[in-house]
């Protein structure tokens, strides 16, 4: 209700933060469509301070929402820390996963000698240590899309962007890739024929 009657009375950073500190997944998505709705002067900024919560709740829309203002100036060189932040805590994120799975796996098969407490789903030692976060709770405040970077990458390329940072960011995450087509298309597509002589 906040959001909507602030952005109703054009005070759109308030409408914004009140849509994302509802804590409902659905406010990323209200907090993106005030934005996509506001002026791009006011909402430019906002872009870029809430691009790390937008990337990591709702990641297919933000990146929607980004490509849709590239023309109007939402600039690639300052979303590229948020798009790599959010990469990066989305490998880390499955490399924990594969983790606990692993852990979990040997635990069923071998006893735990000591007396596991457990709290709201957090996991705690007998000397009171937290020794797991319970899944579900970091699942809904981290939604893992992994054409989420290259696809705001591509995106802004084949719209005009001539950033270096980006061509070179985007080069490796296709070098991670295993499949090799991507890097070839894109290496055929963006480098010149050398000529030779």
């Amino acid at each position: 209700e906040c959001a909507h009657f602030a952005g109703k009375s054009g005070d759109i950073r308030t409408a914004v933060n009140a849509a994302l500190i509802a804590g409902k997944d659905a406010g990323v998505f209200e907090a993106l469509q005030i934005m996509d709705d506001a002026p791009f002067e006011l909402a430019e900024p906002l872009y870029y301070k809430h691009a790390s919560i937008l990337l990591a709740k709702a990641p297919g829309a933000a990146v929607d929402s980004f490509l849709s203002k590239y023309y109007q100036g939402l600039s690639p060189s300052r979303l590229l820390p948020f798009i790599m932040h959010y990469e990066s805590s989305r490998i880390e994120k499955s490399r924990l996963q594969q983790a606990e799975a692993l852990h979990a796996s040997s635990a069923a098969v071998e006893e735990s000698k000591e007396i596991d407490y457990s709290v709201d789903g957090a996991h705690f030692s007998a000397d009171g240590i937290e020794l797991q976060v319970s899944p579900a709770k970091r699942a809904a405040s981290f939604m893992d899309d992994p054409e989420a970077a290259t696809r705001y990458l591509e995106g802004v390329i084949k719209k005009g962007c001539r950033v270096s940072a980006v061509y070179s960011y985007l080069i490796s995450l296709y070098t991670k890739l295993r499949d090799e087509e991507p890097l070839l298309t894109f290496l055929t597509t963006h480098l010149p024929a050398s000529s030779s002589t």
